[in-house]
């Protein structure tokens, strides 16, 4: 997959006149200079995760220089059903995570033990071995949905002909929902299964004036 594929974008915009002031719905003669005008507007995202990769980063396969082989993958003896049920997002006293608990090395936070070594209770990723590349795929999972609403309230003045003072409060995230964003996950990464960037920023309001003439 592309780094870029979304299964699943569904978004929308729309802009609303506000049924107040002379000639509608809801008008009073002394306010409605003020009260008319408004308009209301909205831009909606909610989208699939970005697809990602577990990682193992070893040079097993003339790889040793390193620039090539930290896109190398890890191997598993699971399918992808039995994987579904481990690669999933979860929000944990600790922050939110896309692996299991059960699949994470509570001795040191990775996703495999030392080559070598007996594995750790639940461990289901390891490091390929020499001569060979991780049997995972590329960009095999997705990250979780993310949704973003931005809104805007805005009113024109009529000054003159061609003069007008253009009033707008916008506010970007309006409802200050996270979205996460997980990125490749390495098995010998003390962080493995950690997310720890978002899509979006935190709610920002901001407050315009623009004079035209």
């Amino acid at each position: 997959r592309a780094n870029f594929d979304l299964t699943h974008a569904i978004k929308g915009s729309a802009v609303y006149e506000l049924p107040f002031g002379s000639k509608r719905r809801f008008h009073y003669r002394p306010v409605n200079k003020v009260i008319e005008g408004w308009s209301l507007g909205g831009m909606m995202t909610w989208q699939s995760g970005a697809p990602f990769s577990i990682l193992s980063g070893y040079g097993t396969l003339n790889r040793s220089d390193g620039l090539r082989s930290q896109f190398n993958t890890a191997d598993t003896a699971l399918n992808m059903s039995q994987l579904s049920s481990i690669v999933q997002f979860q929000m944990t006293g600790n922050g939110p995570y896309m692996i299991s608990q059960s699949a994470i090395n509570q001795n040191d936070g990775t996703g495999t033990n030392s080559a070598g070594t007996t594995a750790y209770t639940g461990e289901v990723f390891t490091n390929p071995t020499a001569g060979n590349l991780g049997a995972l795929q590329r960009r095999m999972f997705s990250g979780p949905w993310s949704f973003d609403l931005d809104m805007s309230v805005q009113r024109q003045f009529r000054i003159t002909e061609r003069q007008s003072i253009e009033l707008r409060m916008e506010g970007v995230n309006v409802l200050n929902h996270p979205s996460f964003y997980v990125g490749d996950q390495s098995i010998n990464s003390t962080t493995f299964g950690v997310i720890g960037s978002m899509f979006n920023s935190p709610r920002v309001m901001q407050f315009a004036a623009r004079y035209q003439f």
